[in-house]
C-alpha cells in the first residue's frame, strides 16, 4: 500500500492524534492512529466518534476507510483497536493483533511500538504547527490538595468499561438504550447488576481486598498532616499492607486517583476501581473532586442504587 499522509491529525477542539493513511488500487484505505501521550484533548477511543468522522470527511474521495487505533505507552499487551462507526454510535473491535493489521498493510510498523517518547513533539517534529494546541504546563501543585472522601455508592456506573473481562455484555446492553455520546448511567447500571460473584473473579481488576484497601485508604487521608507528601502515604500504606498489591492499589487511589466531580455521570478516569469498589461493598473511598466535596457523607448500597437508576430511566422513557 502507498502511504499518501502521515502527520499530526486534530479533530476535537484540542485532540491530536498521530494518523498515517494508506491505499492501494482495488482495496480499502487503511488509516492507523497513534495515540500521543500528551494528547491536550480527549483520547482516541474515548472521543472515537469524532476521530472517525474527522478522517473520513478529510479524506472523503478514498471511500471506505479501516480505522485502527494502538496506545504505545499500554505496558500490558501490542494490540490495535479497530474503531467500526454505527448507526447508534461506535463499535470496538479489540486487540487486534500487530500481525493481523500488517497483513492488510506491512508499513503499520513505521511508527515503532519501542518508541520510547511517543509525545506529539517526538511523533511530529519540535516545529509542528498543532503543538501550539498544547497549553504551557500548570504550576505544580500538591496532588493531595484535590482529593476527598467520596460515597462509593455515588460514583458513576461504568459508561466504556476498555478492557473489561465482560465489555461484550456491557456492549449488548448498552444497546438496549437510547445514547448520544455516551450510554445513559442506567446502561452501566444494568451492566452492575448482571454481575455475579463469578464474574467478578473471572476479571484481575477485583482480585485485590478493595473493602480492606479502600478503608486504609480513608483512615490515612483524614489522619494527613498539612505538610504530609506522597512519599508519607506510601510510608503509612506500607506500615499497613506490607509490600504487597493491596499496599499498590491503595498507593494509586493517592497517586492515579479515581477522578470525579459530585453530581457528573462519569468518572474521568477509575471505572474499574470503581466497579471494584462497588463490588466489594466498600462504602467511602477517597477520590480526586478538584476540591469539590459534599458536606454529608451518606453510604448506600450499589445494588440497590443501581435498580432505581434502571427503573427510573425506564419509567421516564415510558412517560416520553
Amino acid at each position: 500500500m502507498t502511504l499518501i499522509f502521515s502527520d499530526l491529525f486534530t479533530y476535537e477542539r484540542r485532540s491530536i492524534a498521530h494518523l498515517q493513511v494508506f491505499k492501494s488500487d482495488g482495496a480499502e484505505a487503511v488509516a492507523l492512529v497513534t495515540e500521543p501521550s500528551d494528547n491536550p484533548g480527549r483520547g482516541c477511543v474515548n472521543d472515537a466518534e469524532r476521530l472517525c468522522q474527522a478522517i473520513l470527511r478529510a479524506f472523503q474521495g478514498l471511500g471506505d476507510i479501516d480505522i485502527f487505533v494502538r496506545f504505545l505507552n499500554d505496558p500490558n499487551k501490542q494490540v490495535w483497536i479497530k474503531l467500526k462507526p454505527a448507526a447508534d454510535g461506535m463499535d470496538f473491535e479489540r486487540d487486534v493483533s500487530v500481525g493481523e493489521v500488517e497483513k492488510l498493510c506491512p508499513d503499520a510498523a513505521r511508527v515503532s511500538w519501542d518508541m520510547v517518547d511517543h509525545s506529539c513533539m517526538a511523533l511530529g517534529g519540535a516545529n509542528h504547527p498543532l503543538l501550539a494546541l498544547i497549553p504551557e504546563p500548570e504550576p505544580e501543585r500538591d496532588p493531595l490538595d484535590d482529593l476527598a472522601v467520596v460515597a462509593v455508592a455515588d460514583l458513576p456506573w461504568a459508561h466504556n468499561p476498555f478492557k473489561c473481562a465482560h465489555v461484550e455484555r456491557f456492549e449488548t446492553i448498552e444497546g438496549l438504550y437510547v445514547r448520544e455520546r455516551w450510554p445513559p448511567p442506567a446502561a452501566g447500571a444494568q451492566w452492575f447488576l448482571t454481575l455475579t460473584e463469578e464474574d467478578f473473579k473471572a476479571c484481575d481488576r477485583h482480585d485485590a481486598d478493595w473493602l480492606a484497601i479502600a478503608a486504609v485508604s480513608v483512615e490515612i487521608y483524614r489522619g494527613l498532616e498539612a505538610e504530609a507528601t506522597m512519599d508519607t502515604v506510601r510510608q503509612r500504606v506500607t506500615a499497613r499492607f506490607g509490600d504487597t498489591s493491596d499496599a499498590f492499589h491503595c498507593v494509586t487511589l493517592f497517586r492515579d486517583p479515581i477522578t470525579w466531580r459530585p453530581g457528573q455521570t462519569r468518572v474521568g478516569d477509575g471505572q474499574h476501581r470503581t466497579c471494584a469498589l462497588k463490588a466489594a461493598g466498600a462504602p467511602f473511598c477517597i477520590a480526586e473532586t478538584g476540591g469539590h466535596q459534599r458536606t454529608e457523607l451518606v453510604g448506600g448500597d450499589p445494588a440497590r442504587r443501581a435498580s432505581a437508576e434502571v427503573a427510573q430511566y425506564w419509567m421516564r422513557r415510558a412517560a416520553e
